[in-house]
C-alpha cells in the first residue's frame, strides 16, 4: 500500500511526534508513506526518517485550477522522491488547510481520501466538504475521528457509503511516572487555544489562592495556537500581542507576575509541560492533543474545565473543576495538592488509562484498518 500523509501548519508543528509515531508504525507494517508538509515549516518539522518527505506552497487562492496544478506538482515530487511512478493508494489529510489539495490529489491520483476529524468543531465542515466533492468522482472517501460518540453523529451528516472509522490517537508511555518531592517550586502548566482572560484569568487566580500558604509556584502558560507567530497575518500578531498583554496585567493584579513565564507554542517544545506537576486546561476545546496524553503517561496531574467531547478527559484521569470560577478552580488545585495520595492515585489513573486506551499502537491499528477499507474500495471501483 502506498500512502500521501499530509498535513497542514498547525498540526504538523504541533504533532510533528504524533505523525512520526504514525509513519513509523505503519512502515513496520508494510505501507509505503509519504508525508507532506508546508514549505514554510520544513526547517522546523525536519525531513522524515522512516518516510519519504515533500514539501508544498500552502498559500494562495484555493481556485480549481490552482489546486489542480498544486495536485499536480505535488504527485510529481511524490514520484520523484520515490524514484517510482507508481500510484497512490491512500491521501490521509490531516488539518482542515489540507483537505482540497488532498481531495484533488486523491482524484487524480485515483486514490482513497481519508480526511482526520481531529476535533468535533471540524465535523460540520467535513461533512460540507464531503457533500461538495460528491461530483468529483472521488472512488473512496473516509472520515478517521478520534471518539467514538462522534461517529454516529457524522455518519447521519454524511452520504451513505462514506465510511467513518476511529483511531484515536496515541502515545508512548513511559516505565515510570514524575514524583513529586515535598518542598520542590511547583511547577504548573497551562495550555489555552483562545487565551481568552475569561477562561485564564479565573484559572490563575484559583492556582493563586490554593498555593497562597505555599508551595511556592512556576507557571508556564501557552495561549495561542501552534502556527510560528513568523507565518502570522500582521492582525493575527496583534491579537496574540493583546491577548498576552492582558494576562500580565492580569498576573500583575494577582501578584503573580514573577511566576508567570509566557511560553508560546508549547504543543511544539512540551518539555515544559512534561516536567511540571501540574497541567490546568481552562476551557473546553473538543479536541485530541497527544501534549495532554503525553503530560498524563508522564505522571503530570491534570486539572480541567468539563470538556465532554474528549473522553480522555474523565473522573479517573483529572480533577475536574465542576464551575470555571475563581473558587471552583481553587478547590479542584487544592483537593490535590493537600491530598498527596489522591493526587498519586490520580496520575497513576490516567498513567493506566493511556496506556490501555491511548496507545501508539492502537491508533496505528486503527489508521490501518481505515487504509485498508478505503484502499480496497478504491482498487474496486
Amino acid at each position: 500500500m502506498h500512502a500521501l500523509i499530509i498535513a497542514d501548519r498547525s498540526v504538523a508543528l504541533r504533532e510533528r511526534g504524533m505523525l512520526s509515531r504514525l509513519e513509523v508504525g505503519l512502515a513496520d507494517e508494510g505501507v509505503r508513506v509519504v508525508h507532506a508538509v508546508p514549505y514554510a515549516l520544513a526547517d522546523q518539522v525536519g525531513p522524515g526518517i522512516h518516510a519519504a518527505a515533500v514539501g508544498y506552497f500552502d498559500g494562495g487562492w484555493a481556485l480549481g485550477p490552482l489546486i489542480r496544478g498544486k495536485a499536480r506538482d505535488l504527485i510529481a515530487r511524490v514520484q520523484q522522491t520515490e524514484e517510482s511512478e507508481e500510484s497512490l493508494d491512500v491521501v490521509h489529510a490531516f488539518g482542515q488547510g489540507t483537505w482540497r489539495l488532498a481531495a484533488e490529489i486523491a482524484r487524480q491520483s485515483r486514490a482513497a481520501l481519508m480526511i482526520e476529524v481531529w476535533r468535533a468543531s471540524l465535523m460540520a465542515p467535513a461533512a460540507a466538504l464531503v457533500r461538495e466533492i460528491g461530483s468529483l468522482g472521488l472512488p473512496r472517501v473516509g472520515l478517521i475521528v478520534g471518539e467514538q460518540a462522534l461517529v454516529e453523529q457524522l455518519r447521519q451528516r454524511v452520504p451513505t457509503g462514506v465510511g467513518v472509522s476511529v483511531a484515536a490517537w496515541g502515545v508512548h508511555v513511559p516505565e515510570r511516572g514524575r514524583s513529586r518531592t515535598s518542598g520542590e517550586v511547583l511547577g504548573v502548566g497551562i495550555l489555552s487555544e483562545s487565551g481568552d482572560a475569561r477562561s485564564v484569568v479565573p484559572a490563575l487566580t484559583g492556582l493563586r489562592d490554593a498555593t497562597r500558604d505555599g508551595p511556592e509556584t512556576m507557571i508556564f502558560a501557552d495561549v495561542s495556537n501552534a502556527e510560528p507567530m513568523r507565518l502570522r497575518s500582521t492582525i493575527d500578531r496583534r491579537a496574540v500581542r493583546t491577548r498576552e498583554a492582558g494576562l500580565w496585567s492580569a498576573a500583575r493584579k494577582l501578584g503573580l507576575l514573577d511566576r508567570l513565564s509566557l511560553t508560546p507554542e508549547m504543543e511544539a517544545r512540551r518539555e515544559p509541560i512534561l516536567q511540571a506537576d501540574l497541567l490546568l486546561l481552562p476551557e473546553p476545546t473538543g479536541a485530541q492533543r497527544t501534549l495532554v496524553l503525553e503530560a498524563m503517561a508522564a505522571g503530570v496531574a491534570v486539572v480541567s474545565v468539563i470538556d465532554d467531547g474528549v473522553s480522555v478527559l474523565n473522573d479517573a484521569t483529572c480533577v475536574r473543576v465542576p464551575r470555571s470560577d475563581a473558587a471552583g478552580w481553587s478547590g479542584a488545585i487544592a483537593s490535590i495538592l493537600r491530598d498527596g495520595p489522591r493526587r498519586s492515585s490520580i496520575a497513576e489513573s490516567a498513567r493506566a488509562y493511556v496506556r490501555q486506551h491511548r496507545s501508539a499502537s492502537s491508533h496505528i491499528a486503527g489508521v490501518l484498518r481505515a487504509y485498508e477499507a478505503g484502499a480496497s474500495a478504491a482498487a474496486a471501483s
